[in-house]
């Protein structure tokens, strides 16, 4: 299981980790976003400079979708995975 966890640091500015439990390679990552319009927007690039998309975590009823901003960026959320996961998917609210 992947899981999300999000903590405000003020009005607009998140901290987002992803993290994984029971299984050997998964995704870690950490790094902070914008609050806009119901959504996180996380600039890759402040985590690893040689991306450049744009991680989006959109808050629907009980979930939290996580993809790239521009589909052509998709496979950067790959980067932060192991054995060809992605951070891309939809988190549940425990």
């Amino acid at each position: 299981n992947q899981i999300l966890e999000l903590k405000s640091e003020n009005d607009s500015i998140y901290s987002v980790k992803i993290s994984f439990t029971g299984a050997v390679k998964g995704c870690t990552f950490e790094g902070k976003g914008k609050l806009v319009n119901n959504q996180i927007d996380v600039d890759l690039k402040t985590v690893n400079e040689d991306l450049k998309g744009t991680m989006t975590i959109l808050f629907k009823d009980k979930t939290a979708e996580v993809f790239t901003s521009k589909f052509d960026d998709r496979l950067e959320l790959n980067y932060f995975c192991g054995g060809g996961a992605s951070l891309a998917g939809d988190y549940y609210k425990k």
